[in-house]
């Protein structure tokens, strides 16, 4: 933590760090609005249906991945 606070005090690597992260994850863009279209288009051809299921499924795969670990903290921590 030591060499945190050097970082932090010497004058224009901290506000730099800190602009450039902003700057990065302000540009993300969430790639759903822009690919389902491409997909269904004539480039791939792809039907909406299997589009739509397959996004669905990634929802509820990536809702069970996050949901189970906190559920596990939850009953340790009620246990406690």
């Amino acid at each position: 933590m030591i060499c945190w606070a050097k970082v932090k005090s010497s004058g224009w690597v901290y506000p730099t760090a800190v602009l450039s992260l902003y700057g990065f994850f302000a540009n993300c863009r969430v790639a759903e609005p822009f690919l389902t279209p491409y997909l269904i288009g004539p480039h791939k051809n792809i039907s909406e249906e299997v589009v739509r299921m397959a996004d669905t499924h990634k929802l509820f795969c990536t809702n069970r991945v996050t949901s189970q670990p906190v559920c596990i903290k939850y009953s340790i921590l009620r246990s406690v």
